[in-house]
């Protein structure tokens, strides 16, 4: 669901994206960036009017600009953001929401080689596969409350497994990781979500 400043939001990225020229991507996304902090929230550690699961891609859109940039030009945020959440480990009522954090914090991992956002990402998925169970002979739920399965939540759910089983140094972890992407891929194709 769309929230009025998130709108507004996409308008502003989307005319960046436009008035943009090819030839030179990376100032191109310099400009994005330097739009996107200017909505940064440095108490909370979040975007004004992202919300939550937003927020999550943002955090991911900066890893992966500072990867690119070869620069720690938003360190300081990514860690901010890290910092001020990490108390409820970024987990909310919706495995969808964490699963877009899972994959935000395994970015950061491969990035900055910090420990502690493998670690969130371990355990933001954890919380995620409480949400399996047997109705509909498998997937997540989208939400806590179990009132229906959906695609973008076992989407997330196979993203995360198969990321996590890349990233983890760990041979039985991996292993395991590596079974709920497969388990998650064999319900997922047959659930008749995927179609033309």
């Amino acid at each position: 669901m769309m929230r009025p400043g998130g709108l507004l939001f996409l308008v502003e990225m989307a005319a960046i994206a436009t008035l943009c020229a090819q030839p030179q991507p990376l100032s191109c996304a310099a400009q994005g960036v330097a739009t996107l902090q200017q909505w940064y929230v440095q108490d909370t550690g979040l975007w004004r009017t992202t919300n939550w699961w937003n927020a999550a891609n943002a955090t991911t859109m900066l890893v992966r600009y500072q990867r690119l940039a070869g620069s720690d030009d938003v360190k300081a945020a990514i860690e901010n953001t890290f910092v001020k959440n990490s108390g409820k480990k970024f987990l909310n009522e919706y495995y969808d929401d964490e699963g877009w954090w899972a994959l935000a914090w395994a970015d950061a991992y491969e990035w900055s080689q910090d420990a502690r956002y493998l670690t969130m990402a371990q355990e933001i998925f954890a919380d995620m596969q409480r949400g399996w169970d047997d109705t509909c002979g498998g997937g997540i739920w989208w939400r806590k409350d179990r009132r229906y399965k959906n695609a973008i939540a076992n989407e997330l759910f196979l993203s995360v497994s198969a990321r996590l089983a890349a990233l983890d140094n760990d041979a039985q972890r991996k292993a395991g990781y590596l079974d709920w992407a497969r388990r998650e891929w064999k319900w997922f194709a047959a659930s008749g979500m995927i179609n033309e």
